[in-house]
């Protein structure tokens, strides 16, 4: 085995985000380095785009696999810190795409325990478990989030993570007190290990809206006609307070993303282009909802993405009996599925608020 000091600066570059860089010196390094010099360079670039949901990841795994080696540098994964609750933050567009990459990621994470043990194993285990949830699979998302956690984690943060995934889970899935349990822990985790705290605040924000335990203002108000809408206040100052906006953190996986497969689309967009659909509805502009919504639509029809929408409950449910009612171009099937699983979800919301815990 050849001395692969030459690479280091490579693994500089990606354990610090800056993968335009890592990418210009992995194409010069790859005709100048042999392989079994060049294997672990193959290695890295695998987990940049584990997290940036490119299926060419598993090629790369294949391609440094044929190497029989031991790595020299860490797991990236101990490098990259988080500032949002998800690992699992953009994705392809392209019909089918998704889906095939979810299909290879078991096959991603035996090349990384491989290498990296427990530790590589839960980190694609992570994604594995985000890509499950959103994309509706709760109970395959909730069989993974439930595994032995390792003896020693990568990083705080991603048991910050996995804790986060569990409370989605449980919430979805009607076990209050499971998920209150969760909670508790990610505050624990939030107080014990400051890595934690962006990720933590940007949860917490989550959950206090979906859940209304802010109790800043409430979910629905009646309309001139006596109907039940829904009120988006809280939300939109959440946008305002700029949760539209990748996060430094979320921003070059999603970059990266955009240069490798060229239709990338960002997890948060979907409960983003969910609000502005919801709000220009009921602002009475069907021009612009329909802007969000057709790109929405689209989206979650090709990704089977669909989590987003339903973690609004019944405040979405107006605007889909409104598309489905106004001819608007799209599956009758799949709004009725979805309003039937966001009506499911706002009782697991209401069971969670009322329960004694």
């Amino acid at each position: 085995m050849k001395d692969n000091r030459s690479l280091e600066p490579l693994y500089q570059y990606a354990s610090a985000h800056r993968f335009g860089e890592f990418d210009r010196l992995f194409s010069e390094l790859r005709h100048t380095l042999p392989p079994d010099a060049l294997w672990e360079a193959y290695l890295m670039r695998a987990q940049i785009k584990l997290y940036a949901a490119d299926i060419s990841a598993l090629e790369d795994l294949e391609q440094a696999g044929k190497i029989d080696g031991q790595p020299q540098f860490s797991l990236l994964g101990a490098h990259w810190k988080v500032d949002a609750p998800n690992r699992f933050i953009v994705f392809p567009r392209q019909p089918g795409a998704l889906e095939q990459f979810v299909a290879c990621l078991p096959a991603i994470r035996e090349w990384l325990e491989r290498w990296y043990g427990p530790q590589g194993s839960a980190l694609v285990r992570q994604v594995q478990c985000e890509a499950h949830y959103y994309r509706g699979e709760v109970q395959a998302a909730l069989k993974l989030a439930e595994e032995p956690e390792p003896a020693e984690w990568v990083s705080y943060g991603d048991a910050m993570l996995a804790a986060c995934m569990r409370f989605r889970c449980y919430l979805a899935l009607e076990q209050p007190q499971k998920a209150e349990q969760c909670m508790l822990d990610i505050i624990r985790l939030s107080r014990s290990h400051p890595e934690c705290v962006a990720a933590y605040q940007s949860f917490r924000g989550w959950a206090s809206i979906t859940t209304s335990w802010n109790g800043d203002s409430p979910r629905f108000c009646a309309g001139s006609c006596g109907e039940n809408l829904p009120v988006l206040d809280d939300r939109l100052d959440y946008i305002r307070y700029g949760s539209s906006q990748t996060t430094p953190l979320e921003k070059p996986f999603v970059d990266y993303a955009g240069q490798s497969y060229g239709d990338a689309y960002a997890l948060r967009h979907c409960y983003m282009d969910s609000l502005h659909a919801m709000y220009w509805w009921s602002a009475g502009d069907y021009g612009q909802m329909a802007a969000y919504f057709d790109r929405l639509y689209q989206v979650a029809q090709a990704s089977g993405v669909s989590m987003p929408l339903v973690e609004y409950g019944e405040q979405i449910t107006p605007l889909l009996q409104y598309i489905k009612d106004s001819g608007f171009d799209c599956s009758h099937q799949w709004i009725d599925d979805v309003t039937a699983r966001a009506r499911q979800y706002e009782k697991c919301l209401n069971r969670y608020r009322d329960s004694d815990i």
